[in-house]
């Protein structure tokens, strides 16, 4: 696990590496990837007590998943977690409505194909909501903290992430154009952090 994190720090420098605790939430392992620096991409309070268990500071976890109870919401936020996804306006009005002035990145849907799971069916806005969507998070007392795509799970197309990339990178530019200059890209678990 040691080795596999640090090679893949190599391959993106100053990236925040955020583990999907869905895909293995063995303690041990929790414990390894905490000692080492990883943060956490969390999907339910179950998970969130796991890290709570082993101290993970709540600046190391973010709320991944893009529909959420609002209970849950507000139980990660009195943790101290300000870091949440959504695809909706709905759910950007839960976020506001229980974890006031949070960052939240808007989830997108992106070409999924050649993947064996796919997730453009289940999760993720379409690409023209970007820009109105996190125009309205500033509205609602929110920090448009950043945009995010998940191209499927066991994908096939080893340029799928780039593309993706490309699909919204005049999307970005708009909102730069609007004033609102996103910090992060996250592309499955990893956060691409933006420079000045």
């Amino acid at each position: 696990i040691k080795a596999q994190y640090k090679q893949f720090q190599s391959c993106f420098p100053d990236s925040l590496i955020q583990f999907a605790m869905k895909a293995n939430a063995e303690p041990e392992i929790l414990k390894t990837l905490k000692e080492i620096g990883s943060g956490f991409e969390v999907a339910s309070i179950y998970e969130l007590e796991m890290l709570r268990k082993i101290n993970v500071s709540p600046e190391k976890i973010i709320y991944g998943s893009s529909v959420k109870p609002q209970f849950h919401i507000k139980e990660f936020f009195s943790y101290g977690v300000d870091r949440f996804a959504f695809d909706s306006l709905p759910e950007l009005e839960k976020i506001a409505t229980a974890a006031p002035a949070s960052k939240v990145y808007v989830r997108v849907s992106v070409n999924d194909a050649g993947s064996v799971f796919k997730f453009s069916e289940k999760f993720g806005t379409q690409k023209e909501n970007i820009v109105p969507f996190l125009i309205e998070a500033v509205n609602l007392g929110l920090v448009p903290y950043g945009i995010s795509f998940h191209v499927g799970s066991q994908a096939s197309n080893p340029h799928a992430w780039a593309e993706a990339i490309q699909s919204i990178t005049e999307t970005i530019k708009e909102l730069d154009n609007k004033g609102i200059r996103i910090e992060v890209l996250n592309i499955d678990t990893v956060f691409l952090q933006r420079s000045t």
